[in-house]
């Protein structure tokens, strides 16, 4: 009779453990699902449109200087993945190119900022700065539809869902 409240009380104790770990599982799951990152990516090409390998993409988070840098495939593509969120400066240099400058992109939650620099031929010491409002910032990676909601629209809800349930 002993034997079976023990073998009764270590099932009990082994299924609450496995249903803690489950909970543990899940939450890290959860965790990881709510990053603050994106990601930049694009094409380097000339006016042309012929790609350009090898050319060294440079990002700079204007917020806290942090830099990442990535060469451009073979077919001329790059990524930059997992890179907190805000405004990052982005410079796209190769020989023979004028220095392609960005000077402000906003990049936001889940976002995949596509950036297709365009490069020209340099004169000694040429640098080309572009205007971020010129660079579309498109997703032609998914065909899916979301919508980025910036920092000042949650805290606004916040704000509202806090005082409407008091």
């Amino acid at each position: 009779m002993l034997n079976r409240i023990r073998t009764r009380g270590f099932c009990r104790s082994g299924i609450l453990s496995l249903a803690l770990l489950m909970a543990v599982c899940i939450g890290i799951s959860l965790a990881r699902a709510q990053s603050n990152t994106g990601t930049i990516l694009g094409t380097v090409a000339d006016q042309s449109g012929a790609v350009i390998p090898d050319a060294m993409v440079v990002v700079t988070n204007l917020g806290t200087g942090q830099q990442r840098s990535v060469k451009s495939d073979s077919n001329g593509s790059f990524t930059l993945p997992n890179l907190q969120v805000g405004h990052y400066s982005i410079a796209v240099t190769h020989d023979g190119f004028a220095t392609v400058k960005i000077a402000d992109t906003e990049l936001q939650v889940a976002q995949h900022a596509t950036i297709n620099p365009v490069m020209r031929p340099a004169s000694v010491g040429q640098e080309v700065t572009v205007i971020a409002n010129e660079v579309p910032l498109l997703n032609d990676t998914t065909s899916s539809v979301g919508q980025v909601i910036d920092t000042k629209t949650v805290q606004v809800c916040r704000s509202t869902v806090a005082t409407s349930g008091s």
